[in-house]
């Protein structure tokens, strides 16, 4: 593939950074795909594995500097794996997520086997106006064993409230055994199920974590309270009842204390186990160990026979904020995500037929197509077709002529964050056009 590669950039006189993509088959046998006149957003692998800086060797060469280095130079070292933390919803089919992030938390990169490139921090807010993708989360070490293991454990400690993220996707895919043998294609997610199993809530999870929160309570638990407590002097104490959201659904489970005051039966749709709080992170169940890691609003992360699960702990029902389904029971149809309507395909008074399309919706440089829930009679549109976007105005602020001036848009590069549109779209200025003008 390499010497395929170079074979081409040299037949098209190509200079600069690029990426040829190839499809592999079963026999061995590749074949051509496409030039990415770019570096992809996957070369922190090829710089883990090779110590090189891509973007570094990009600008040199785009200012007209050799490269310093000769392919006999490079050496190739260990394995890296590299992960993209999106806003999209897996169990929604992918549904692009919005909103302001109000917890971002990713493992402190403190050596050279892990590196996380992100653009964003407590307080962002994610719009549909760009792509989805909030961060890169890469891992390196000497064998593909070790950098899976160094991937899970850095999985688990991320965690991003706010928008919805696949980071319970990408753990689910590395704690299955399939990823760690290597044995991957493109129908991996459904030939194991990976998404529908992000919807499994076994008993002894949902009991493990109720176990750790009436067992080992924390200053603003919701369920602290003097009516609930739990100590000698209320012989019997009362059951005690913690409503879990996970995958769109609340489930209860119902914790009542044995005479061992770290035992517990718990009761969750009709069945009963007993669990012992061990520590303030592990409790024993059926002879089996889990443990639970505690987050910020109530989130907890339970690791129950080699998977882990994200679990929520719900509010009181009548302030819980479930969500609007598309189509409601009076036939009202609301738009599943915040986006641009960029297509209207109805209007007023039209007959429908199920599944008919009503609109094209526009989020995060996806089209989303929304369709009638049934058949029916089109009796009021609140929406309309946006307008297409308009610069003129913008530039007329920086220019009094009427074609745009000049710019060069401002690029951030390192390790640290990532080109996103929004960045390098904040810093324009006006240049005098050179014989070396790109524009």
């Amino acid at each position: 593939m390499g010497t395929a590669a170079i074979s081409l950039a040299r037949a098209a006189g190509y200079q600069g950074a690029g990426t040829v993509e190839f499809l592999l088959d079963a026999n061995g046998d590749f074949y051509f795909l496409e030039l990415n006149a770019r570096l992809q957003v996957e070369h922190p692998v090829t710089e883990m594995v090779t110590g090189l800086d891509l973007v570094e060797l990009q600008l040199q060469v785009a200012d007209g500097q050799p490269l310093p280095i000769s392919q006999t130079d490079i050496q190739l070292n260990g394995h890296a794996i590299e992960t993209r933390v999106i806003a999209e919803d897996p169990l929604s089919g992918f549904l692009p997520s919005t909103g302001e992030i109000t917890e971002w938390w990713f493992p402190q990169v403190s050596h050279h086997s892990l590196r996380i490139d992100a653009g964003f921090e407590v307080g962002s807010v994610i719009t549909p106006y760009y792509d989805s993708l909030l961060a890169k989360l890469v891992v390196w070490a000497d064998d593909r064993a070790n950098a899976v293991a160094l991937l899970r454990d850095a999985l688990t400690e991320s965690s991003i409230v706010g928008p919805r993220t696949n980071l319970d996707l990408l753990l689910a895919v590395a704690e299955h055994p399939a990823f760690g043998a290597g044995d991957l294609h493109t129908g991996f997610l459904e030939e194991h199920a990976i998404v529908a199993s992000l919807s499994d809530q076994p008993m002894e999870v949902l009991a493990a974590a109720t176990a750790i929160i009436v067992g080992t309570p924390t200053p603003g638990d919701a369920l602290t309270d003097v009516w609930r407590d739990q100590s000698v002097w209320r012989p019997a104490g009362m059951p005690r009842t913690v409503l879990w959201q996970h995958a769109g659904e609340i489930t209860p489970s119902t914790a009542l204390r044995n005479s061992n005051a770290k035992t517990w039966d718990i009761t969750s749709d009709g069945r009963t186990v007993k669990a012992e709080v061990l520590d303030p992170r592990t409790v024993s169940i059926d002879s089996s160990t889990a443990r639970v890691i505690r987050k910020v609003d109530g989130r907890m992360l339970v690791h129950w026979k080699n998977r882990s699960y994200h679990l929520t702990v719900a509010g009181p029902p009548d302030v819980l904020k479930i969500g609007a389904s598309i189509g409601s029971s009076d036939g009202t149809v609301t738009a599943p995500i915040p986006g641009r309507v960029v297509k209207l395909h109805v209007a007023v008074g039209e007959t429908l037929k199920e599944h008919e399309s009503l609109l094209i919706l526009e989020s995060m440089k996806i089209e989303h197509v929304v369709t009638a829930p049934r058949a029916g009679t089109l009796t009021k549109l609140t929406c309309q077709k946006a307008p297409k976007y308009n610069l003129a105005p913008f530039w007329r602020k920086f220019s009094p002529r009427a074609s745009p001036p000049h710019v060069v848009r401002g690029v951030i590069t390192g390790r640290g964050c990532r080109n996103r549109r929004r960045a390098s779209e904040t810093t324009r200025r006006r240049l005098p056009r050179t014989a070396r003008d790109p524009w």
